[in-house]
């Protein structure tokens, strides 16, 4: 670049450098004793150079003050969304089970004889050939007959009376049917603890054995045997 081009170039600086500016660098005149001594006053940037054949002081540019505005950091967090899996509760239905326990009881009860008696005759008061003389017993709990058990009539004529009915029942019955010749005119009875089992059983529904105890019936007019 030529001498005027320079010049050009310092006077366009000088022109647009602030008048106070360029007081500052005539006040330091005394300074600018070498051409193209450069310092900087303040924020701005000087040069010693010839002005009209004269050193002085040349206003080459303003020291660029930057400020920096900085942004502010806008954080973005990205919380993850946490996907609550919708629980499934399966409800199962509870099943009770219910169990009946069916408790049988064995009865060990013993059956007794509570009653015995004789069925009477006729009115006349006598057992004829061909009619029954029967005697039936009462228990307390319905018996089993099991063989061939039989009772012994008191009498001077006929004694055995074998079992005839009531096998399950509370009454049985033991029946003999007089015969030709059985005549007694005493009258009939039965001997006290008469029942003979005879390899049978007399028990109750559990299988206990009965107990066969009885009183004795006394031998009665009223009850001959005869023709």
């Amino acid at each position: 670049m030529g001498k005027k081009g320079l010049l050009s170039l310092v006077l366009i600086c000088v022109l647009v450098g602030s008048p106070s500016v360029v007081g500052a660098a005539g006040r330091q005149s005394a300074r600018c004793s070498k051409a193209g001594k450069v310092i900087n006053i303040s924020d701005i940037k000087m040069v010693c150079g010839r002005v009209n054949r004269k050193l002085s002081w040349i206003l080459i540019s303003k020291v660029a003050t930057t400020t920096q505005v900085v942004a502010p950091v806008t954080t973005t967090t990205t919380v993850a969304t946490a996907t609550t899996a919708a629980a499934t509760t399966t409800t199962v239905a509870a099943t009770t089970t219910t169990t009946t326990t069916t408790t049988t009881t064995v009865s060990t009860a013993i059956p007794k004889i509570v009653s015995v008696a004789i069925r009477q005759p006729g009115t006349d008061g006598i057992y004829h050939v061909g009619q029954f003389v029967r005697v039936a017993f009462v228990f307390s709990l319905p018996v089993t007959v099991s063989g061939a058990p039989y009772v012994m009539l008191d009498s001077s004529s006929i004694g055995k009376t074998p079992f005839l009915d009531g096998n399950g029942t509370t009454n049985i019955m033991f029946s003999y049917t007089v015969a030709t010749g059985d005549v007694d005119n005493s009258g009939v009875g039965l001997i006290a603890n008469s029942i003979v089992l005879n390899g049978g059983t007399i028990k109750s529904a559990t299988g206990v054995s009965a107990d066969l105890t009885h009183a004795r019936i006394s031998r009665s007019g009223s009850r001959l045997v005869g023709p």
